[in-house]
């Protein structure tokens, strides 16, 4: 082999080589990349807390309902039953009617087939109406274990399938909602938070996937009193001028001629005896 044909073998060679680790470098890159972006997907969301990432909710990486799960909200978890304070349990929290410092508890048998130990909260969220308003904001009573309790699946507290809450006061909420869903509590229900119905959540141009409602409750309580101010307006009453004429009466009286007859009187003459 001679000099000009052991360059040029030389050259292949380091082509060969530089074009390798060029290979490399774009593989090594595109992992990074790769890893950078699911773990910042991964960590979006904390199930411990109220959901506060309405732009995501609730398509979460891990998912809220597992990925073998093929059921939504209440037909995730099975035997769901609600009482009041320990009062005969019934299939639905919407036929509840609490008062103030009531307590509500959810119960459940267990999971639909392949949907086990998927995260369940309970809550109460104060409301401005007794009745639910998609158009308006109802933000939750945030004091966790008394207003809401969550467990299993991404939460830290394991579920024993049981779960309750207390009623707020009439100083805390007059009219409120009662939640049961998948996942934790939202953190405000409305147009600047999100929906547990997917349609209500597309209708207000938020993400879609599954439903996440359970059941729930819209009420108030009667003992509130609503303050209702009244005001009454000026009235200004112009009694007009009255100018009575009162006619002129002239009266005539005739004039009364009275004639006296003439009386002649003769005296005798005196008699002289």
């Amino acid at each position: 082999m001679d000099s000009f044909q052991r360059i040029r073998t030389a050259r292949r060679r380091n082509n060969r080589r530089a074009l390798n680790m060029l290979g490399a470098a774009m593989l090594l890159l595109a992992g990074i990349v790769g890893v950078t972006g699911t773990s910042a997907s991964a960590a979006a969301v904390d199930l411990n807390k109220p959901i506060t990432d309405y732009a995501n909710y609730p398509n979460f990486t891990p998912p809220i309902i597992p990925a073998g799960c093929t059921k939504q909200g209440a037909q995730v978890v099975t035997g769901s039953m609600f009482s009041l304070n320990g009062g005969t349990p019934i299939p639905s929290v919407a036929n509840l009617n609490p008062k103030p410092g009531d307590t509500i508890t959810w119960t459940w048998t267990g999971y639909a087939a392949g949907c086990a130990d998927t995260q369940v909260s309970l809550s109460v969220k104060n409301s401005p109406t007794p009745v639910f308003d998609p158009e308006v904001d109802q933000a939750l009573l945030d004091v966790p274990g008394k207003y809401w309790v969550t467990c299993g699946g991404g939460a830290s507290q394991a579920c024993t399938n049981t779960l309750s809450i207390t009623m707020p006061d009439t100083d805390t909420s007059c009219a409120w909602q009662i939640d049961a869903v998948l996942g934790p509590p939202l953190a405000v229900i409305g147009p600047h938070g999100s929906y547990y119905s997917a349609a209500t959540r597309l209708a207000h141009g938020k993400p879609g996937g599954p439903y996440m409602l359970v059941s729930a409750k819209n009420g108030g309580y009667p003992a509130c009193e609503v303050t209702t101010t009244t005001t009454v307006p000026e009235t200004t009453t112009t009694v007009p001028e009255t100018t009575t004429t009162v006619p002129e009466t002239t009266t005539t009286v005739p004039e009364t001629t009275t004639t006296v007859p003439e009386t002649t009187t003769t005296v005798p003459a005196p008699t002289t005896t």
